[in-house]
């Protein structure tokens, strides 16, 4: 069985609290995600104005139903899994994110 999906080097990965579902990122910039119970790639997040030509960070908001993909470009989409669109581009400086923490509230 072959599996469709990237066809280059996957370089960042998250997997959802409940772990249901999979993001994975690579060194083309294509962000895909996975249903872990089927194995089937739900769908491919192509950002608008991220402009990342590798992907180096992915992670699940605390929320469940937002993702976090950081860049080549020094920017992290944020997008919404519900709708399948990019909420908003976020710069990060002159520093290349490599990793995504969110901290949970405490209120």
């Amino acid at each position: 069985i072959v599996q469709e999906g990237h066809t280059a080097g996957i370089q960042a990965m998250s997997v959802h609290q409940d772990g249901s579902l999979l993001a994975t990122g690579d060194l083309q910039g294509v962000n895909l995600l996975w249903d872990l119970r089927s194995g089937k790639c739900l769908m491919e997040l192509q950002e608008s104005q991220l402009n990342s030509k590798v992907t180096t960070a992915l992670k699940f908001m605390p929320s469940g139903y937002h993702l976090a993909v950081a860049g080549h470009s020094n920017c992290i989409a944020f997008w919404d899994l519900r709708k399948k669109e990019e909420l908003c581009i976020v710069p990060s400086g002159d520093k290349l994110v490599s990793d995504i923490q969110f901290e949970q509230s405490t209120g």
